[in-house]
């Protein structure tokens, strides 16, 4: 080799350090404004994969991807489509932010009565076992009345079960007949795509209720109600009750999971996007 080869190799070797340096402080730099995205794809993962581990008890999906007009889909199977009051459709949804997903629209509530009515049927008659989970972004927190996220029977005698954000706390509410309530701990921040989801089993009494893929807590309905006890010939309601923000994918599922099924789930989410976490 010549000397003006072994030139050229060293002129060559600095060349790529300096292209390798530069890709990495691009990728640095994007990495540092991605971790909105990389939890909205690991959230994405985990809600697909309760669906795959649930999807034979589905009885409602909601995914309010239409984009325009009155009707709401089920996508479950059983029709169980709503019609649409007040609220709109918006491009603002956690699979927009990725440009992967489902869809691109959610349906935005702007504080009014604004809510999705769908007419009673018996597959949303649930007794023994729940499962809801949604995507919920809020632009407020409620005051003095919970917005509503899922509610079957929107009087205390007659309620089957519903989901709702509490007032002033924002915390989850879980609600059975009597309203006979249980809370999360942790809050839901405003601004931000949060997926939610609860469980309950008559044969427990136990609400369990998990925010952004994590085991939030475990709480106990006292009395021993039983979801049974509430069946009724309501209507079942998604949003309303004042609620200011806007709701995704909303699922109802005849069963439950256990937290080590959650907690199984989760993990593979992060595994599978543990690099985009780490940036």
């Amino acid at each position: 080799m010549t000397r003006n080869e072994q030139a050229f190799t060293l002129i060559e070797m600095l060349v790529v350090i300096a292209v390798v340096g530069l890709l990495a402080s691009v990728i640095l730099f994007n990495a540092s404004g991605s971790k909105e995205d990389a939890r909205i794809v690991k959230l994405l993962e985990f809600s697909g994969t309760l669906h795959n581990v649930l999807g034979s008890e589905l009885i409602g999906h909601w995914k309010l991807d239409e984009g325009s007009g009155d009707s709401a889909g089920d996508a479950s199977g059983y029709g169980n489509n709503g019609i649409i009051s007040g609220a709109q459709f918006t491009a603002d949804t956690p699979h927009q932010m990725l440009a992967q997903g489902e869809g691109y629209w959610a349906l935005a509530f702007f504080g009014g009565n604004d809510r999705i009515t769908i007419t009673d049927a018996p597959s949303l008659d649930i007794n023994q076992r729940i499962t809801v989970e949604a995507w919920v972004k809020l632009n407020s927190v409620p005051n003095n009345k919970a917005y509503t996220v899922v509610e079957k029977g929107n009087s205390c005698p007659t309620r089957n079960y519903g989901l709702y954000i509490d007032p002033d706390t924002a915390r989850l509410n879980f609600s059975l007949v009597g309203c006979n309530n249980t809370f999360s701990q942790k809050r839901i921040t405003l601004g931000v795509w949060h997926h939610i989801a609860v469980t309950y089993s008559d044969l427990t009494g136990i609400a369990v209720y998990y925010i952004d893929g994590k085991f939030d807590s475990k709480q106990t309905h006292g009395g021993s109600p039983k979801l049974g006890d509430g069946i009724n010939n309501r209507a079942l309601q998604l949003g309303g009750d004042k609620l200011d923000g806007v709701l995704d994918a909303v699922r109802i599922y005849h069963q439950t999971f256990t937290s080590g099924q959650i907690e199984k789930l989760y993990a593979e989410g992060v595994e599978k996007h543990k690099l985009a976490e780490s940036r």
